[in-house]
């Protein structure tokens, strides 16, 4: 059972270096946001979703191993080693509690960067706005520009 649970402690140590290197790229994100660089964007989140994935094949490896200590423990569900007062699962909840720190700033960072967005793309469709107001008002100021219906030929020999 120990090396089960120290398994999943290097996995969950994994997660979180995955999960810090996530919220570094999220505060990144907000630089490329402010200044409305869109290629940085698209890199950091093509660089996000390698992480995701490394994250996901680390959950699928956790969850099998967790099956095992389940089986030997008679634990139903990860909540339950969390409330255990066990000695031995004290590293893996240290290392839990520590990846919902990182989870939740994370969460807090992409509130921020969606904000911002949300202000960009308000601001981008007022200017739109205005410039198809902009538009109208000079069509109606000026008119449709004057073309002659067709040319008419003068001949000067008479």
């Amino acid at each position: 059972m120990n090396e089960f649970i120290n398994e999943l402690v290097e996995i969950s140590t994994r997660k979180k270096t995955f999960l810090e290197k996530i919220a570094l790229a999220t505060k990144i994100q907000f630089e490329a946001i402010e200044k409305n660089d869109l290629n940085e964007l698209d890199k950091l989140i093509d660089e996000k979703q390698k992480y995701i994935d490394e994250i996901n094949i680390l959950d699928n490896d956790f969850e099998l191993i967790f099956e095992k200590i389940k089986d030997i423990s008679g634990l139903s569900k990860l909540g339950d080693v969390l409330k255990s007062n066990d000695d031995l699962f004290i590293g893996l909840k240290t290392k839990i509690a520590d990846i919902l720190k990182v989870i939740e700033e994370i969460k807090n960072i992409e509130n921020i960067n969606s904000k911002k967005l949300s202000e960009q793309k308000n601001e981008i469709g007022k200017k739109m706005r205005e410039l198809s107001k902009g538009k109208l008002a000079q069509k109606s100021y000026l008119g449709e520009p004057m073309v002659p219906p067709n040319p008419a030929f003068i001949d000067k020999k008479k």
